[in-house]
């Protein structure tokens, strides 16, 4: 059993499924091999907490993190980093990368929505749709849309290349969490502070269910690749598998002694990854017929 050095926050698994990068507090991205966590390496990526790791092919991967008014790009290929690092006048609240490794979107705690290119730093757009500071932002798994969410309880959807506004929910009964899309763009996953979670159907903008089991709010929230399976991370330490089309009752796949950070799919749906404040990464086999696991197990690293 070896421990990270700091809680874990970001957690991205390889197309080919065969890696694991993540992301800690301390600034270190471990590479692991994704089917029996061994450790093929590890960065120091000085400038920010990693926030969001996308991986672009299965050898190089993009983190991205910020520090107030800091926000930091670095490209990792064979254990080799080179960095970007630019400023802007607003603090940045939260950091997303397009499934592309091409965009950055950037949500500020002055509600504004920045969209840079993560090679050069050049703004493409900026959007300023919220009333409160922004408290989530998410791509959808083909890159064509972009949502965030706001402490003025609603979710803003954008069409991605451009920034043209889409649609516009809430609002929602507290702030947001988390905010997660499927892979077929039909749901939205909306992760609140009251500990619930909200899914609506984007055709229409009507609740498909109603979310409840955590104790405490929810951290981060994502879809299965090809499932309408949603897995949750909370601070009550718990990882949950829900239904979210039915809103059927949810799956407890394990409980940590502190907050719980971080949740990743691996591509073929066939395993979940997780970590947070416990400095542990967890993982589990998903059954590929049922909302469950199979021969559950937990890795700590």
């Amino acid at each position: 059993v070896v421990d990270f050095r700091s809680p874990l926050y970001a957690v991205a698994v390889s197309p080919n499924g065969r890696r694991l990068a993540v992301g800690s507090f301390d600034n270190r991205v471990r590479i692991l091999r994704a089917r029996d966590g061994e450790t093929l390496g590890e960065v120091s990526l000085p400038g920010g907490a990693i926030e969001a790791i996308q991986w672009v092919g299965n050898e190089a991967f993009l983190a991205a993190g910020a520090s107030e008014k800091t926000f930091s790009t670095w490209i990792v290929r064979e254990g080799v980093a080179t960095r970007w690092k630019g400023k802007r006048a607003e603090w940045v609240s939260h950091v997303d990368i397009s499934p592309d490794g091409k965009r950055l979107a950037l949500g500020s705690v002055h509600r504004t929505l920045m969209v840079v290119d993560a090679k050069t730093g050049a703004q493409l757009y900026m959007r300023r749709r919220h009333r409160d500071a922004i408290s989530a932002v998410r791509y959808s798994p083909d890159g064509t849309l972009l949502a965030s969410g706001a402490n003025d309880h609603r979710v803003v959807l954008y069409e991605a290349k451009r920034g043209l506004e889409i649609a516009d929910f809430g609002p929602f009964p507290t702030a947001i969490g988390s905010i997660a899309l499927n892979a077929e763009n039909t749901l939205l996953a909306v992760a609140l502070i009251d500990h619930g979670i909200r899914v609506i159907r984007l055709r229409d903008g009507t609740a498909a269910a109603s979310l409840r089991g955590h104790s405490r709010p929810v951290e981060n929230i994502e879809f299965h690749p090809t499932r309408n399976l949603l897995a949750s991370a909370a601070r009550d330490g718990t990882v949950r598998l829900w239904d979210a089309s039915s809103g059927d009752a949810s799956l407890v796949l394990g409980r940590a002694d502190s907050p719980m950070k971080a949740v990743a799919f691996s591509p073929s749906g066939n395993r979940l990854f997780a970590g947070g404040l416990d400095r542990k990464l967890h993982v589990w086999r998903v059954s590929p017929k049922r909302t469950g696991t199979r021969n559950q197990r937990r890795h700590n690293r």
